[in-house]
This record gives C-alpha cells, sequence and structure tokens, in this order.
C-alpha cells in the first residue's frame, strides 16, 4: 500500500485532525511531544515512520468513532 504518498498527499488533513497536539492532551492516552516527533520523522521521510503514523491514525479515528 502507497501509505507514505497517501499521508503526505490525499489524507494528510487527516494527520492534522487526529494527531492534534491538543486532542492528544484531552485523551491523556498518548505523549503528544513522542506522536509529533514521529510525526516529523515520517515527514522528513525517515523510514518506517509511515507504518507507525499509519497505524497511530487508524487508532485516533477508530477511537473517535467508538469511544468518544
Amino acid at each position: 500500500m502507497p501509505i507514505y504518498d497517501w499521508l503526505r498527499d490525499d489524507l494528510h488533513h487527516l494527520l492534522d485532525k487526529y494527531l492534534d497536539r491538543q486532542r492528544l492532551i484531552k485523551q491523556e492516552i498518548f505523549n503528544p511531544v513522542i506522536v509529533k516527533s514521529l510525526v516529523d520523522a515520517f515527514e522528513e521521510r525517515k523510514i518506517g515512520q509511515d507504518v507507525f503514523v499509519w497505524e497511530m491514525l487508524m487508532f485516533q479515528m477508530w477511537y473517535d468513532k467508538w469511544i468518544n
């Protein structure tokens, strides 16, 4: 799957929405500083970060739909 391309282009707005610092602070599940550093690494094209960011995004979307 072209996860990297999707997250860099068509789906990037979802990263901004679901991995937003304020959202993460409010949830109190993940450390926003660590999530930001991993998203930054993804945006700098560091190898392997696309899968982590994809999984984090999928969890956040699931959480928003079923828990919130």
